[in-house]
């Protein structure tokens, strides 16, 4: 069964040009089609009309009495279906945590929202014109969907700090202060240059947060993050470091006889220039970061 595309109040347009502002996930997007999802929901309940099939003892299940939280889900991708400039697949990543905070934690206790999510899902790839529907539902990963919670989390401490007023700077400090701590903690994974949809969004925070703080004087309040290419970049610059100056040493023990003494004496001002340069780029890249 398909449903014609909701229009309510979602609009590509208004959704472009209010979220384009940060290079970090679009998580204050998908939250706002999330908030419209929860009102009008009930035309989508034909569609998990058989998604408590998809639960293991599904009379007994706790999950089975959630055919409004079903319609929810099955009216939030469907929202997202309209949105061809939107990521289906990162919105429904982000969907996972929306539902949990919202409902599975607080009123429906003993229900595995993992399970859960995966049956509503399975009632939209029925229904629902997501081609990518079912492949999504097979790679669903519940440790990845903990890094996408991480992820959340950072982006409302941030919003936060954005969104306190002028007047609330000690509060825009104390947000700052726990998006460093939250970053700290979640990029220690991604150091040496780890290149996924987590780290990469990581290193997106690290740009917004870093411009929005030299708008601010908190201190004691780092304003330069730790950078997840840090070790890569400093063995492009220690091992040069170690391995020239030793290649010209071999060098010149293998040939000193046929070396003059001009020779010698150039071989070291040579040398030394080497060492000057590297000693430069250590202290630019160190001093950057």
């Amino acid at each position: 069964m398909n449903i014609l595309f909701l229009r309510g109040n979602v609009n590509k347009i208004s959704f472009k040009k209010k979220f384009t502002n940060s290079n970090f996930i679009n998580y204050k997007l998908y939250k706002e089609i999330f908030h419209d999802s929860t009102s009008n929901y009930q035309i989508f309940t034909s569609y998990c009309s058989n998604y408590k099939s998809y639960l293991q003892d599904s009379d007994e299940n706790k999950c089975s009495s959630l055919e409004s939280e079903c319609s929810i889900i099955c009216k939030y991708i469907n929202l997202l279906e309209q949105n061809h400039a939107i990521s289906i697949s990162e919105g429904c990543k982000f969907l996972y945590y929306m539902m949990y905070d919202k409902y599975i934690e607080n009123q429906s206790s003993g229900c595995n929202m993992l399970e859960f999510y995966k049956a509503s899902l399975k009632s939209y790839c029925e229904n629902g014109d997501w081609e990518e529907c079912n492949n999504f539902v097979e790679q669903i990963d519940v440790h990845l969907f903990e890094k996408y919670n991480n992820l959340i989390v950072l982006c409302e401490k941030f919003d936060k700090l954005i969104n306190s007023g002028d007047n609330e700077e000690p509060n825009k400090c104390a947000y700052a202060k726990k998006c460093v701590e939250l970053y700290e903690k979640y990029i220690k994974e991604c150091l040496g240059g780890v290149n996924n949809y987590y780290c990469n969004e990581l290193k997106n925070f690290k740009h917004d947060y870093e411009k929005k703080i030299k708008e601010l004087t908190c201190a004691d309040i780092a304003t330069i993050l730790t950078s997840s290419e840090f070790t890569d970049l400093a063995s492009i610059i220690i091992v040069p470091v170690i391995i020239i100056p030793a290649l010209c040493f071999i060098y010149y023990i293998v040939n000193k006889k046929e070396i003059s003494k001009i020779d010698h004496i150039m071989y070291h001002i040579i040398l030394d220039n080497i060492n000057n340069i590297i000693l430069i780029q250590n202290v630019t890249f160190f001093s950057m970061n």
